[in-house]
């Protein structure tokens, strides 16, 4: 089933399911890594059911003023209430995330990894620490996924 604030609203709904209700949940995920806290908050579950229905993610940019905007669009598009304006696959977030952090999708994970520890701290100097951390887990996450796949 799932966990209901992480949850997409066509889960919710019960109505069929794609690989972009799971590029909703991932975008819950990466809502909570940069708020620290989940986008869906309520005091019962069928609260929390009726917000992911119906209602809208509360504003990152309120939440985590210091996260990146690149960082706080590609969240905003995984958590796209319609379908067809979200991500339609993993490969499209993977790329705007290696283009946030200026990293070309044909290096390898080893050149990737570098990259991303030295756009971290070109960006903690900017005091973002926390989301860019994200942004650079994330990365090495669909990096790690992409050689695993290939081999």
């Amino acid at each position: 089933m799932g966990t209901p604030a992480f949850m997409s609203p066509e889960q919710v709904n019960g109505e069929t399911l794609d690989q972009r209700s799971d590029l909703f949940s991932f975008g819950s995920l990466l809502f909570t890594l940069c708020a620290g806290r989940p986008p869906f908050v309520a005091n019962s579950l069928a609260a929390i059911l009726h917000q992911v229905a119906s209602g809208r993610s509360p504003n990152l940019r309120d939440l985590a003023p210091r996260t990146p905007e690149p960082l706080i669009q590609i969240v905003e598009k995984l958590m796209e209430r319609d379908v067809s304006q979200r991500y339609q696959s993993a490969t499209a977030v993977e790329a705007d995330l290696l283009r946030v952090a200026n990293i070309d999708a044909t290096d390898t994970l080893e050149s990737q990894a570098a990259i991303a520890v030295v756009a971290a701290g070109r960006m903690s100097s900017k005091k973002a620490i926390w989301p860019n951390a994200i942004l650079v887990t994330l990365m090495m996450l669909f990096a790690a996924l992409a050689v695993l796949i290939v081999r």
